[in-house]
């Protein structure tokens, strides 16, 4: 295992597409909470750095079904 501080070195850049790979098999999990926390990990492992502004969306998308949801009850 490597523990590094700071951003990777450029010769320590990542493919996106093989590590949101994972989120593939996550989905399909038979528990749909873990095939949810599965999915959601992968997706901040592919984003990075911009991980913070995948959450922000994922938060406001989340709030945007809440709302939703409250006015079809």
């Amino acid at each position: 295992m490597l523990v590094g501080f700071g951003p990777p070195g450029p010769s320590l850049r990542i493919s996106q597409p093989h590590v949101a790979l994972p989120a593939v098999s996550g989905a399909a999990e038979p528990d749909p909470l873990r095939a949810a926390v599965d999915t959601v990990y992968a997706a901040v492992v592919t984003y990075g750095e911009g991980r913070p502004a995948l959450l922000a969306d994922m938060g406001s998308l989340r709030r945007e079904w809440r709302a939703g949801s409250r006015g079809r009850e």
